[in-house]
């Protein structure tokens, strides 16, 4: 294969067509890096795809069938037990208003009867504290698992793609 100098210009076909299978031969070296270098990119896409399609899988079941339906549960209980009280109060604080209204004489054992069905009726307060605590308890073990799942696409990124939200995680003074 005969060398050109900068600025001569081939000298013969044969100097022309040498020079372009060189050319050819260069480029196809190079299309095989790259071919190679994009195949070992696509393949580490591939692999981290699996690795938090696996992670997604591990969380999802049990947020989805334990934690969410037991907050939903509890939220219920607490707007049906919040009604029933309510109602409860109002029923005993009407018969009261009826007890002293019209100037009647007022029946002492009615009116502890209807005072005592609104402190009874307001123990709810108890049973809805309880389910507020299962229903945080709930979300905060939604929270564990979500910030897991966070750490583990963190460090699988190197560190460079994604960044943890700051403030994120259980260390937020529980």
């Amino acid at each position: 294969m005969k060398q050109h100098h900068a600025g001569a210009g081939p000298q013969s076909a044969a100097d022309m067509q040498d020079l372009i299978e060189q050319l050819i031969a260069v480029l196809r070296t190079r299309q095989k890096e790259a071919e190679a270098t994009l195949i070992a990119e696509l393949q580490s896409i591939s692999t981290y795809i699996q690795s938090v399609r696996s992670d997604l899988s591990t969380i999802g079941p049990e947020v989805k069938s334990q934690y969410i339906p037991t907050a939903t549960d509890e939220l219920e209980a607490i707007s049906e037990t919040t009604a029933e009280a309510t109602n409860r109060i109002m029923d005993a604080a009407e018969s009261i208003e009826a007890m002293v209204s019209g100037g009647a004489i007022v029946d002492r054992a009615a009116l502890t009867a209807a005072a005592t069905r609104i402190y009874e009726a307001c123990t709810f307060q108890d049973l809805t504290g309880q389910r507020v605590r299962k229903i945080v308890t709930a979300l905060h073990a939604i929270e564990i698992k979500i910030d897991e799942l966070i750490r583990h696409l963190y460090r699988s990124a190197g560190n460079s793609r994604l960044r943890p939200a700051s403030g994120c995680g259980p260390a937020r003074g529980r």
